[in-house]
């Protein structure tokens, strides 16, 4: 019986690889991007999850934990933000939409950021709108990135815990964002901090045309070019 479980757990992999760890539909969006990005096929495949995170009452951190980290509030075109893996091209488009970027430093060296908008913003990845709703009460985040060598530090919490202390002062109770449903560390990340799933969306993108579909409204939508651009409603739970 053992031999059978382990025989079909191999068919399994060889048939839909990563299947068990992403899911199924994931996981084939993931090796569609492979093959398609290894066979120099001018084609991407996106594919995210959409989720809400509760603006908690108090920070997670409690007493000094995590003290010699520092959080600030900084300039979306700080010069510093291009060492979190984001081009000068995405900076600049980021600045356009009058985002909140906060920054963690470990000995006045950024480790690591974080990124809000108290209303819509348009994605860098791929063409979207994000809408989160209601107005007031959600934020929408994004970029959060913390250098590899300081992923098992404090500094992913100390980011989240000083971005949640400003937007609690300001009545806001959700931060919705998408995160790739690729990246198992950054869904378990989140997912440490209470997220509650609310959709998915996949985006197939060559050049100026896009196809996306959604468990969300619209559910589909095809774009041929770069001024046609979906937008996506994202509802926060009713109580957090």
């Amino acid at each position: 019986m053992a031999g059978s479980s382990l025989a079909f757990s191999r068919g399994w992999d060889r048939l839909i690889p990563n299947g068990r760890e992403l899911g199924v539909a994931a996981a084939l969006c993931y090796n569609a991007d492979r093959v398609l990005q290894k066979l120099s096929i001018p084609v991407r495949v996106y594919r995210y999850a959409l989720v809400a995170q509760p603006v908690p009452p108090r920070p997670v951190l409690a007493g000094r934990r995590g003290v010699s980290i520092e959080v600030r509030q900084i300039s979306p075109l700080e010069p510093a933000l291009l060492g979190m893996e984001i081009t000068s091209d995405i900076l600049a488009f980021r600045a356009t939409q009058r985002p909140l970027c906060f920054a963690a430093y470990k000995q006045d060296v950024m480790i690591g950021c974080l990124w809000f908008c108290l209303g819509p913003y348009h994605e860098d990845e791929v063409r979207c709108l994000f809408a989160p709703v209601p107005a007031g009460t959600t934020a929408w985040d994004f970029g959060a990135y913390v250098l590899p060598d300081h992923r098992s530090s404090l500094a992913f919490l100390r980011l989240w815990d000083a971005a949640n202390a400003y937007l609690r002062d300001r009545g806001v109770r959700w931060s919705l964002s998408r995160i790739s449903a690729y990246n198992l560390a950054s869904l378990r990340s989140h997912g440490s901090l209470g997220t509650i799933p609310l959709g998915v969306a996949t985006f197939i993108c060559c050049g100026r045309r896009q196809l996306m579909w959604s468990t969300l409204e619209p559910r589909l939508h095809v774009s041929t070019g770069t001024h046609d651009v979906p937008a996506l409603t994202v509802r926060a739970p009713l109580r957090p």
